[in-house]
């Protein structure tokens, strides 16, 4: 008996579980789910039970015969990533540190008065295939534009108007992705006493997903000849997300001549509501999925150092950022799905990948504060002890004081 092999990529959604009634422990990636609901002509699905409709119609009675657990290219992907800030936050968070700390001798910082900023920053994701989650390469570019005034040094408050472009491949030649973010966020920062400062974020994020992909639906060799095909194509499919996010962190200073260094802590906390969609297509296999919360709560816990070096042309301020993040809330999900071509749509679960509870990010970079109110900074950070994840993230910016 041939076994069905089934090789798909969807976007958003990861990886899962097959039936409403199954157990933690029957979990599968979702290639493995639609093996098993298009095994012996669909039975699973409940075909004749539950008629089909165009091209599914087509496929179930025609040649799926009794498999067994279906080999297929991994378990669908997903583009949100829960890894501590987001980009948003950490571009104001960089902005602030770099209001505070641009001191090193120069007289107006970190000064009063009203200030502009534009950032701008490209990261490198790069995440594994795994059980319920198909990998994929992820970049982003983005920029943010922000204007913020600083009373005294004692406490600053400004907004910021973000934009990114996400876009990647999907592992394999399972199809892509390409998504707009747009959102404001409102910071602040509070000295209440000397070297002990508060800040605060409230951002709001509208995202547009796009996603390409690919269906390649085939019966391996048998003994007389090469492989039979059973469905090809891509479907496309459009979503949108809302999202909140907010965040507070702690920090103290300790200034040693030319050296500061201090602790941080923080929390931070996103709510991020994507709304329902269906694919579009002529393979048979196109999907419609539920609506879905996405929750995280992390705390933050790590360290600040960074040097003062007068030049002739302004202060350097090389620095270190060392992060260690757990997560409390973001968790292995159950989401929910039905076939486009099923009138009835009956509903099925999948369940999503284990995300790390625990990992960390080394910061590294550097601010150069010149006369007249004007600093420039670069920085990189990167993403370390995750076990499916690697990431690396680059930001500058360049600020003008009034």
């Amino acid at each position: 008996m041939r076994r069905l092999r089934l090789t798909l990529s969807m976007g958003l959604v990861i990886g899962g579980l097959f039936l409403s009634n199954a157990t933690p422990s029957e979990a599968q990636g979702l290639n493995d789910v639609l093996t098993r609901l298009l095994s012996n002509n669909c039975a699973q699905l409940g075909v004749p039970t539950v008629p089909t409709t165009g091209p599914l119609s087509r496929l179930c009675p025609v040649g799926i015969p009794t498999t067994g657990t279906g080999s297929g290219g991994g378990a669908a992907p997903t583009v949100d990533n829960r890894i501590g800030q987001t980009e948003e936050q950490l571009r104001e968070a960089e902005r602030l540190a770099e209001r505070r700390k641009g001191k090193g001798g120069s007289a107006d910082q970190p000064g009063t008065g009203f200030g502009v900023w534009v950032n701008g920053g490209y990261r490198f994701l790069d995440k594994d295939n795994t059980r319920f989650e198909t990998g994929f390469e992820q970049n982003t570019v983005g920029t943010t534009i922000g204007a913020d005034y600083s009373f005294r040094g004692r406490a600053i408050l400004g907004a910021a108007f973000n934009y990114a472009h996400e876009f990647g491949d999907f592992a394999g030649v399972n199809g892509g992705f390409d998504n707009n973010l747009y959102g404001i966020t409102l910071y602040g920062s509070v000295v209440p006493v000397d070297n002990l400062f508060i800040d605060v974020f409230l951002g709001y994020t509208r995202k547009e997903y796009s996603f390409d992909r690919r269906v390649d639906l085939q019966l391996p060799p048998g003994a007389g000849g090469g492989p039979t095909l059973v469905a090809l194509g891509r479907t496309t499919s459009d979503t949108h997300s809302n999202e909140i996010h907010t965040g507070v962190m702690v920090g103290y200073d300790f200034i040693l001549g030319r050296f500061t260094i201090g602790p941080r802590v923080g929390v931070n906390y996103s709510d991020a509501r994507i709304a329902g969609y269906q694919e579009h297509g002529q393979t048979g296999i196109e999907l419609v999925y539920d609506n879905r919360n996405i929750v995280s709560l992390t705390s933050h816990a790590g360290f600040f150092a960074s040097m003062a070096i007068s030049t002739g042309f302004g202060v350097l301020v090389p620095q270190t950022t060392f992060d260690y993040v757990h997560e409390f809330e973001f968790d292995q999900r159950s989401l929910g799905f039905s076939f486009l071509y099923t009138p009835t749509r009956p509903r099925f679960l999948f369940q999503t990948d284990f995300p790390d509870r625990n990992f960390f990010n080394l910061g590294l970079g550097t601010v150069l504060v010149l006369q007249g109110g004007k600093s420039v900074f670069v920085n990189v950070v990167e993403l370390l002890g995750y076990n499916t994840r690697t990431a690396t993230t680059v930001t500058g910016g360049i600020r003008f004081a009034f």
